[in-house]
């Protein structure tokens, strides 16, 4: 490093009292500077808030869920918090009560084994009609398509199940031919089905 002699020593301190002026270039510089620290603060990491949102709109849709399948107990599906009743069903017999020109169910449910049985006769409805034979079979094919679109039909169903909630009972058969059928409990000994068929029973059923 070069000394400096005194008159230059003097000349420096001198140059250091002085105000300083900065340049054009120097303020643009430090006003940079000083604007991008400021962003820098500011800004926040948009990984912080996406995975709280996306767990609050699960529990939303969740929450939903469960609501929906819980406050409709007429929608054919009684929900989670339905009560299983299967075992009093047992030797549970019951009549439809109502009467069309398409069906006349008996349904017993004996142990793990639910029948369905079909009293009506097509054929009595046709005697004395005067119908001719073509037009018979007609209303005869015509009828069965009709019953064919029916919840319930003709036959034995094993390993059914009874769900109940509130005043709405599920009867639910497994398997390939198996169905969901539910029945409102509208007195004692009363019911009615989704269909709007109306039965009765003889006993007191939980």
């Amino acid at each position: 490093m070069k000394p400096y002699t005194d008159d230059e020593m003097i000349e420096k301190l001198e140059t250091l009292s002085e105000p300083f002026h900065p340049t054009h270039e120097q303020k643009e510089s430090m006003h940079a500077t000083i604007f991008q620290q400021k962003n820098k603060r500011k800004k926040r990491s948009p990984l912080q808030w996406k995975p709280a949102l996306i767990s609050l709109l699960l529990l939303i849709t969740v929450m939903s869920g469960v609501t929906i399948m819980i406050s409709k107990p007429d929608s054919h599906s009684l929900g989670f918090f339905a009560k299983d009743v299967t075992k009093s069903w047992n030797h549970v017999a019951m009549k439809q009560e109502s009467s069309n020109d398409l069906t006349s169910y008996y349904l017993y449910f004996d142990g793990g084994t639910l029948h369905v049985f079909q009293n009506m006769d097509i054929g009595l409805s046709f005697m004395g009609s005067g119908m001719s034979e073509s037009e018979i079979r007609e209303a005869a094919a015509d009828h069965q398509a009709k019953l064919a679109k029916m919840t319930l039909q003709e036959g034995e169903y094993q390993n059914y199940t009874v769900k109940k909630k509130k005043n709405f009972y599920e009867i639910k058969v497994p398997g390939k031919n198996g169905f969901t059928y539910t029945m409102e409990k509208t007195a004692p000994r009363k019911y009615t089905g989704e269909d709007g068929i109306r039965y009765s029973t003889g006993q007191y059923i939980e």
